[in-house]
């Protein structure tokens, strides 16, 4: 029986994963800021201000997922809350890298998230970004630059492998950005937001947790894309939720004045976007189930 470690544990990727590994045969444990039972996995404390870790966490850990960090969509993005974000993910990272230098037997494999924005908060009109592309600019490619860097820390580590993945939105049947979107089509106030031309870079969550086990299983190394092979844009999502569901789209797109009046700083999630490929994980020989969002959506939305 294999051991997977994870932080992040209680949040929606961290529960596909739970489910997923356990489904596998796998002993799961999780690192969180409070103990409580869970009955599919082990639950460890870490304390990130007090920089203290359950090292009994590591004991026999055979992959570590590391996926801590606060939702950028919870809250308006204030100078503290935008603080906020960035040490939720530099702060854990760097716990995580002491204490896992110190131990003798080392997790052999080293998965961490990141995002596909760090290719920038503005949309570049024809660019198709792969993971050879430069950082972009805005917030979030600061702060994903930044938590990858503390990532790529453990490539110094003899006998770690280490995966990063830049994943876009994570669509999944409760939760999450998919259920944000639904919910006005479903009232009959779909409707595309801004100019509805900016790119949205996803993945349907039952893929984004095989990549996690495929990575481990063959071995993969670096940083690759995490979303689907198809590109939609914000408008071509909106109408393939409204044909999934079928709902007419009668109104007209939201105007970006509006969702910048009401979300401040925040609106750059919804108004901008950029195209990713996911070329490269497919030239490694990843096959994914849900690669155009039509049958993902099928899948995810109860009609």
């Amino acid at each position: 029986m294999k051991n997977v470690l994870i932080t992040g544990g209680s949040g929606l990727i961290g529960h596909a994963l739970i489910h997923f590994f356990n489904s596998r045969g796998w002993k799961v444990s999780i690192l969180s800021r409070l103990a409580h039972t869970m009955y599919h996995a082990k639950v460890y404390c870490w304390d990130i201000e007090q920089q203290d870790i359950d090292e009994r966490a590591f004991e026999n850990c055979d992959l570590l997922i590391h996926l801590a960090g606060a939702g950028v969509a919870d809250k308006r993005w204030t100078a503290e809350r935008r603080k906020e974000i960035l040490e939720s993910r530099i702060q854990p990272t760097q716990l995580l890298y002491k204490h896992v230098s110190r131990l003798k037997k080392k997790p052999p494999h080293i998965i961490c998230m990141s995002g596909t924005n760090y290719y920038g908060d503005q949309t570049q009109a024809g660019c198709l970004f792969d993971e050879s592309s430069p950082k972009g600019t805005g917030f979030l490619a600061d702060v994903t630059e930044a938590w990858e860097n503390e990532s790529r820390a453990f490539e110094n580590l003899e006998n770690v492998q280490l995966t990063i993945f830049r994943a876009g939105a994570v669509f999944a049947r409760n939760g999450g950005a998919l259920e944000k979107m639904t919910k006005p089509v479903r009232m009959g106030l779909g409707a595309s937001l801004g100019s509805g031309q900016q790119w949205v870079p996803w993945i349907h969550i039952e893929d984004l947790t095989r990549l996690f086990y495929w990575a481990e299983k063959h071995g993969k190394t670096g940083i690759f894309n995490a979303v689907a092979p198809e590109r939609i844009t914000n408008r071509q999502l909106t109408q393939a939720i409204a044909r999934v569901l079928k709902k007419p789209l009668r109104l007209p797109n939201v105007p970006a004045f509006v969702l910048k009046a009401a979300l401040g700083k925040l609106s750059v999630l919804a108004l901008e976007g950029n195209a990713v490929s996911s070329q490269l994980l497919q030239q490694e020989g990843f096959h994914f189930r849900y690669p155009k969002i039509d049958e993902a959506l099928r899948n995810l939305i109860d009609k």
